[in-house]
């Protein structure tokens, strides 16, 4: 299976990120890789105007558009390694597990191999949300490094709390735009979340890509 989105549905996410009031349903591709970038900084209702014009400086001639639009409808259809972009409503590649005892669900979905993304969200509406005060996420060392079917994963001998993406870029918790906040987790990590008064929760990170271990040691059990 290819884990790597269609950059098309990346395009429309980011552009109902950045442009929510306005639907880019009705763009063809180059106008909508083209909102997708950072050249428009305007109004929603500037947008049209806007795409008029990036359209006359990519296609000067009528004759240009079939070329230019054929080159963005390729890259559209293009699968491209991406990390941290949220999936969407009912993605069905992305895995919901609810938090005990708490109106919070996990959210696990997946990047270019070997990568993976979690966030929280509200467990009825399904809404993103940054992590809840009193959340902590840790890595916890391999079970067995000699039987480590994931080494990409760093040889960690003790437990390490893990921080938000953001976190990792400089940006401090109170800056992050709620529901932005993302941890950036890897195949076969197994990760505890700790809460005040709760019992600690355990999972296991899926493995897309195991290695395979050849152990040829003899055992002594005593």
């Amino acid at each position: 299976m290819d884990w790597r989105p269609v950059m098309r549905e990346v395009f429309m996410t980011v552009i109902r990120k950045n442009h929510p009031d306005f639907n880019p349903m009705s763009l063809n591709d180059f106008e909508l890789l083209t909102l997708a970038g950072p050249g428009y900084k305007g109004l929603t209702v500037g947008i049209p105007a806007w795409l008029q014009k990036e359209w006359a400086l990519a296609a000067p001639k009528e004759q240009d558009r079939v070329w230019v639009l054929q080159e963005a409808t390729r890259l559209c259809n293009a699968r491209m390694d991406v990390i941290g972009i949220k999936p969407q409503p009912g993605d069905p590649n992305a895995k919901v597990r609810k938090v005990t005892n708490s109106e919070y669900s996990i959210r696990l979905w997946p990047g270019p191999v070997p990568h993976w993304c979690l966030d929280f969200v509200h467990a009825q509406t399904l809404e993103p949300k940054n992590e809840p005060f009193d959340f902590e996420l840790w890595a916890v060392p391999l079970a067995d490094p000699v039987l480590n079917t994931a080494p990409w994963l760093p040889l960690d001998t003790i437990s390490r709390r893990l921080r938000t993406m953001e976190y990792g870029f400089g940006i401090k918790d109170e800056d992050v735009k709620e529901g932005e906040a993302k941890f950036a987790l890897m195949d076969g990590q197994t990760c505890v979340l700790k809460r005040p008064g709760e019992r600690d929760i355990r999972f296991t990170v899926p493995n897309r890509s195991p290695a395979q271990i050849v152990d040829d040691t003899e055992v002594m059990n005593f």
